[in-house]
């Protein structure tokens, strides 16, 4: 056995045995696809040139004689020979191939990935954070307070409300954001609001373009056609503008 058949089935049995462990190992799997490329001789001809080749060594076949002898009995006689390179049944890739092949799929995924990341937008900039109004009262409109309720300080003319208890599912933890006009929430009347709750790892999030349909006071703060958007992170409620 010479010393690269030897290598050969060590990184074979570390990518085959019992406790195969090559997966970890970028530059085995190399060689080792490397090594079994010269076992099999693998060819990268294209499919033109295989056939072309095949072409060339047929031999012709003899014609039907009288003598019942057709020219399928003949051509058993002689059998077209087949270069040894063309293995028409041969295995399917190993798995080493198949681990190389899905490392530089790792890796392109990889690189995409970062030229996702590079080319998107940046997050619009936090410019304040609401905190909670801790004697602030309650909007009857809204029911009774849950464990978790509170009501967030005036933001020109909009109240912000946290309640758990609007969550209509049984998943635990997760909480809703209310936005509506101050005055409006605390004369018990319930008009135009927005609302948004969180899901899984998502916070709560309300987010709107300044138009006539906002406060006033929004509108003498931010111009219209500004992009607004409100996040709820535990005690406060972050704001952040999109110029």
């Amino acid at each position: 056995m010479t010393k690269k058949d030897a290598e050969l089935r060590a990184l074979q049995e570390r990518a085959y045995g019992r406790d195969a462990d090559i997966g970890g190992d970028p530059a085995a799997l190399r060689r080792l696809a490397a090594l079994e490329s010269r076992e099999f001789e693998i060819v990268d001809a294209d499919a033109e040139e295989i056939l072309a080749e095949l072409r060339g060594t047929q031999a012709p076949l003899p014609a039907a004689t009288d003598g019942g002898r057709d020219a399928d009995g003949r051509a058993a006689e002689h059998p077209v020979a087949v270069p040894d390179r063309i293995r028409p049944f041969s295995p399917a890739p190993r798995p080493a191939w198949l681990a190389v092949g899905a490392l530089c799929v790792v890796l392109a995924a990889v690189g995409a990935g970062a030229f996702v990341a590079t080319s998107r937008p940046a997050t619009p900039g936090l410019v304040t954070t609401i905190g909670v109004d801790e004697s602030g009262e309650w909007p009857e409109v809204l029911g009774e307070p849950q464990d978790g309720s509170a009501v967030f300080e005036d933001y020109f003319g909009i109240t912000f409300v946290r309640n758990p208890e609007w969550v209509t599912s049984d998943r635990s933890g997760e909480s809703c954001l209310l936005a509506a006009n101050s005055d409006v929430l605390l004369s018990n009347d319930f008009g135009g609001f927005q609302i948004g709750c969180s899901a899984g790892a998502f916070p709560a999030t309300i987010q709107f373009t300044v138009d006539s349909g906002v406060t006033d006071e929004l509108r003498t703060q931010f111009p219209e056609g500004t992009a607004l958007q409100f996040t709820l992170r535990g005690n406060a409620v972050e704001v952040r503008v999109d110029d």
